[in-house]
């Protein structure tokens, strides 16, 4: 099952800590594979979506493929390998050493264990697991009115990494829906920045590099507060984006994503987005 992985492809040299640790895969999984995922990708009808309502994102979560009988064998055994215990380990085996140190709460870190209790988010609780995986089938819906389905912002504190694998339609030539990996300005002390944050803020942060919205590529990060991220607008299509999104979550917050103050809301009013 290992071959359905989408760090089946890792190597060290993927592997990047600025501005916090992330990697991409351009070719993620074997392409036979990719192609086939891609192909046996769940129509709108097959998990309850509706594709009428402009750029909106929409997720089908793990706990969900199982019981389905119209997705394929193919996806759910994709699924199940990204929830399993060995995924987990894929994960730490990575990223190990860089949440050893970041990594504070000490429930939390209960999770960095070869013994770990991994569970499915959805059909397992934190009484008996120490981190819960998610893999959901997800998309954007096809676009109208050319718009971003997420500007500038920072996933929630209690997720330890986050991941988007993506499965292209092959005759979609739409421009738009790249992932933006972003930092703040060196001007920005940390103490000044959960003042300074509210999603889709521009004055404070800048763009280290784009991840193009591409068949077979994989991007995932670990997650913080400096883990700023952002969905390139898509211009209009009747594409819809799709992918398939990883988490990995937490019992307790590492950090709070906080309500914006009246600094951010005055700099929201201005244009500081």
């Amino acid at each position: 099952m290992k071959h359905l992985s989408v760090l089946s492809g890792f190597d060290q040299t993927m592997l990047k800590l600025e501005p916090y640790p992330h990697l991409v895969i351009s070719e993620a999984l074997p392409p036979e594979i990719a192609d086939a995922l891609r192909d046996q990708f769940p129509t709108s009808e097959e998990v309850g979506t509706d594709d009428s309502k402009n750029n909106s994102r929409w997720s089908y979560g793990a706990s969900e493929v199982n019981n389905n009988p119209r997705i394929t064998q193919l996806w759910k055994q994709v699924v199940r390998w990204h929830t399993s215990p060995e995924f987990w380990r894929e994960i730490l085996t990575i990223f190990g050493s860089v949440l050893d140190v970041s990594m504070r709460d000490p429930t939390n870190r209960k999770s960095l264990s070869d013994q770990a209790r991994v569970g499915v988010r959805g059909l397992s609780t934190f009484e008996k697991c120490d981190v819960l995986l998610e893999a959901q089938i997800s998309g954007n819906t096809p676009v109208t009115v050319s718009s971003s389905v997420r500007r500038t912002h920072l996933d929630e504190g209690n997720k330890i990494f986050s991941g988007l694998y993506y499965l292209r339609h092959p005759d979609d030539n739409s421009l738009g829906g790249d992932f933006v990996i972003q930092r703040w300005k060196p001007w920005v002390p940390n103490y000044m920045k959960k003042n300074l944050y509210f999603e889709g803020m521009s004055d404070c942060v800048e763009t280290v590099a784009t991840v193009p919205y591409r068949h077979n590529t994989l991007v995932l990060l670990i997650d913080s507060f400096d883990a700023l991220h952002a969905v390139t607008p898509r211009l209009p299509t009747s594409f819809p984006r799709r992918f398939m999104n990883l988490d990995g979550v937490l019992p307790n917050h590492e950090y709070e994503i906080p309500s914006p103050n009246l600094l951010a809301r005055v700099r929201r009013r201005l244009g500081a987005n």
